[in-house]
Protein backbone atom coordinates (compact mmCIF):
# COMPACT_ATOMS: atom_id res chain seq x y z
CA UNK A 1 0.00 0.00 0.00
CA UNK A 2 0.93 3.30 -0.77
CA UNK A 3 1.46 6.35 1.81
CA UNK A 4 -0.13 9.21 2.66
CA UNK A 5 2.08 12.10 3.17
CA UNK A 6 1.08 15.08 5.39
CA UNK A 7 3.38 18.17 4.01
CA UNK A 8 3.28 21.07 6.22
CA UNK A 9 5.17 24.29 4.58
CA UNK A 10 5.41 27.48 6.62
CA UNK A 11 7.22 30.47 4.09
CA UNK A 12 8.86 33.44 5.96
CA UNK A 13 9.69 36.51 4.39
CA UNK A 14 8.29 40.17 3.26
CA UNK A 15 4.44 40.91 2.74
CA UNK A 16 5.57 41.54 -1.07
CA UNK A 17 7.79 38.57 -1.44
CA UNK A 18 4.49 36.10 0.01
CA UNK A 19 2.03 38.16 -2.63
CA UNK A 20 4.50 37.04 -5.44
CA UNK A 21 4.68 33.76 -4.05
CA UNK A 22 1.23 33.43 -3.89
CA UNK A 23 0.05 34.95 -7.05
CA UNK A 24 2.54 32.35 -9.17
CA UNK A 25 1.26 29.42 -7.57
CA UNK A 26 -1.76 29.88 -5.60
CA UNK A 27 -5.37 30.03 -7.08
CA UNK A 28 -6.63 33.38 -7.75
CA UNK A 29 -9.01 34.69 -5.14
CA UNK A 30 -12.61 35.85 -5.95
CA UNK A 31 -13.57 38.78 -4.64
CA UNK A 32 -15.36 37.51 -2.14
CA UNK A 33 -12.74 35.08 -0.68
CA UNK A 34 -10.64 38.73 -0.72
CA UNK A 35 -12.92 39.95 1.96
CA UNK A 36 -12.23 37.13 4.23
CA UNK A 37 -8.48 37.63 3.95
CA UNK A 38 -6.63 36.24 5.70
CA UNK A 39 -9.20 33.92 6.56
CA UNK A 40 -9.58 32.69 3.26
CA UNK A 41 -8.26 29.43 2.01
CA UNK A 42 -5.62 29.63 -0.86
CA UNK A 43 -5.07 25.81 -2.86
CA UNK A 44 -1.67 25.25 -4.04
CA UNK A 45 -1.30 24.66 -7.76
CA UNK A 46 1.18 21.86 -7.84
CA UNK A 47 1.44 21.97 -11.73
CA UNK A 48 2.52 25.48 -11.89
CA UNK A 49 5.66 24.17 -10.74
CA UNK A 50 6.34 20.66 -11.60
CA UNK A 51 4.25 20.33 -14.81
CA UNK A 52 2.66 16.91 -15.90
CA UNK A 53 3.28 16.58 -19.91
CA UNK A 54 -0.09 17.76 -21.65
CA UNK A 55 -0.30 14.03 -23.23
CA UNK A 56 -0.86 13.08 -19.68
CA UNK A 57 -3.34 15.86 -18.03
CA UNK A 58 -5.33 16.01 -21.00
CA UNK A 59 -6.14 12.00 -20.14
CA UNK A 60 -8.84 13.29 -17.64
CA UNK A 61 -7.95 9.52 -16.45
CA UNK A 62 -7.40 10.27 -13.01
CA UNK A 63 -5.63 6.91 -11.84
CA UNK A 64 -3.46 6.93 -14.81
CA UNK A 65 -2.57 10.44 -14.16
CA UNK A 66 -1.82 9.20 -10.36
CA UNK A 67 0.25 6.28 -11.53
CA UNK A 68 2.27 8.48 -14.12
CA UNK A 69 3.24 11.00 -10.96
CA UNK A 70 4.40 8.00 -9.07
CA UNK A 71 6.48 6.52 -12.05
CA UNK A 72 7.84 9.77 -13.10
CA UNK A 73 7.97 12.06 -10.01
CA UNK A 74 8.29 8.86 -7.02
CA UNK A 75 5.04 11.22 -5.48
CA UNK A 76 1.60 11.97 -6.68
CA UNK A 77 -0.74 14.99 -5.89
CA UNK A 78 -4.10 13.74 -4.70
CA UNK A 79 -6.64 14.99 -7.36
CA UNK A 80 -8.72 17.12 -4.86
CA UNK A 81 -5.87 19.02 -3.82
CA UNK A 82 -6.41 19.56 0.24
CA UNK A 83 -4.78 22.28 0.10
CA UNK A 84 -5.06 24.45 3.55
CA UNK A 85 -3.38 27.40 4.48
CA UNK A 86 -3.18 30.51 7.40
CA UNK A 87 -1.13 33.38 7.91
CA UNK A 88 1.29 32.92 10.89
CA UNK A 89 1.13 36.11 13.38
CA UNK A 90 4.48 36.91 12.38
CA UNK A 91 3.13 37.42 8.71
CA UNK A 92 4.68 34.08 7.89
CA UNK A 93 2.74 31.94 5.46
CA UNK A 94 1.51 28.14 6.05
CA UNK A 95 0.18 25.44 4.19
CA UNK A 96 -0.44 21.95 4.21
CA UNK A 97 -1.12 19.31 1.78
CA UNK A 98 -1.20 15.79 0.93
CA UNK A 99 0.57 13.75 -1.48
CA UNK A 100 1.06 9.85 -2.01
CA UNK A 101 4.06 7.70 -2.26
CA UNK A 102 6.58 10.43 -0.90
CA UNK A 103 7.08 14.01 -0.40
CA UNK A 104 7.30 16.00 -3.04
CA UNK A 105 10.76 16.62 -2.90
CA UNK A 106 11.29 18.43 -6.28
CA UNK A 107 7.99 20.83 -6.19
CA UNK A 108 9.92 21.77 -2.91
CA UNK A 109 13.48 22.09 -4.93
CA UNK A 110 11.90 24.33 -7.48
CA UNK A 111 10.14 26.78 -4.88
CA UNK A 112 13.25 27.36 -3.41
CA UNK A 113 15.42 28.02 -6.42
CA UNK A 114 12.15 30.19 -7.80
CA UNK A 115 12.03 32.22 -4.55
CA UNK A 116 15.38 32.30 -3.26
CA UNK A 117 14.79 35.54 -0.92
CA UNK A 118 12.00 33.36 0.91
CA UNK A 119 12.72 30.98 3.74
CA UNK A 120 10.85 27.63 3.52
CA UNK A 121 10.39 25.16 6.27
CA UNK A 122 9.50 21.93 5.12
CA UNK A 123 7.66 18.63 6.68
CA UNK A 124 6.94 15.55 5.60
CA UNK A 125 4.93 12.82 7.79
CA UNK A 126 4.10 9.76 5.93
CA UNK A 127 0.68 7.56 7.38
CA UNK A 128 0.92 4.95 8.51
CA UNK A 129 4.70 4.61 8.64
CA UNK A 130 5.49 7.92 10.62
CA UNK A 131 8.56 8.59 8.32
CA UNK A 132 10.01 12.06 8.36
CA UNK A 133 11.04 14.44 6.18
CA UNK A 134 12.11 17.75 6.94
CA UNK A 135 14.17 20.84 5.41
CA UNK A 136 15.05 24.50 5.32
CA UNK A 137 14.74 26.11 2.11
CA UNK A 138 17.01 29.69 1.47
CA UNK A 139 18.80 30.94 -0.91
CA UNK A 140 17.87 29.21 -3.04
CA UNK A 141 18.85 25.57 -1.51
CA UNK A 142 17.25 22.79 0.34
CA UNK A 143 18.56 21.74 3.01
CA UNK A 144 17.56 18.27 4.73
CA UNK A 145 17.22 18.73 8.67
CA UNK A 146 15.79 14.69 8.62
CA UNK A 147 15.42 12.19 6.43
CA UNK A 148 14.39 8.65 7.02
CA UNK A 149 13.40 8.34 4.14
CA UNK A 150 16.87 7.98 2.02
Amino acid sequence: MTDKILNHVIVEGTTLQIERLLAAHFRKLSAAEELRRPFTNHVFIWHSIVPLPVSVSELGDVAKVLNWQLENWEYAFLPQNETESSFGQNGSFNFRFSTIGAEPRPVLEALVKKFPGLKFNFASISMPNFCVFMGVGHNGRLTCVDDEYC
